[in-house]
C-alpha cells in the first residue's frame, strides 16, 4: 500500500458496500483491502445504493490485529477484516 501512513485508526470506521454486492459472502469470507471512512455519513455519500458497514476496529486492534494505514484523503485501509468485525449500519 504505497504512499500511505502506518497509524492507529478511531475505534470504528464504516466500509460502503454496493447493495447489490453479496453481502453472505462477505459476512463469510470477510473484506479485503477496502477504503474505510470514519464517519457513517462519508461513508453514504460514496455513490446510490450503497449499505455500509460498521467496522470494530478498536477490537480489532485488541486482538492484535495492527496493518493500518492512513491514506492522504484521510480514508483508512487494511488488507483484512475478518466477519466478527462488522455489522450493517450504525452501531
Amino acid at each position: 500500500m504505497p504512499n500511505n501512513t502506518p497509524g492507529t485508526p478511531p475505534p470504528v470506521l464504516y466500509c460502503p458496500i454496493l447493495d447489490n454486492d453479496n453481502l453472505l459472502s462477505i459476512e463469510i469470507g470477510g473484506l479485503s483491502e477496502r477504503e474505510l471512512y470514519t464517519t457513517y455519513e462519508a461513508a453514504k455519500a460514496t455513490g446510490e445504493q450503497i449499505l455500509v458497514l460498521y467496522i470494530q476496529t478498536e477490537r480489532m486492534l485488541a486482538d492484535g490485529k495492527i496493518f493500518w494505514y492512513k491514506t492522504p484523503n484521510g480514508t483508512w485501509l487494511t488488507r483484512y477484516i475478518e466477519p466478527k468485525y462488522f455489522h450493517l449500519g450504525k452501531p
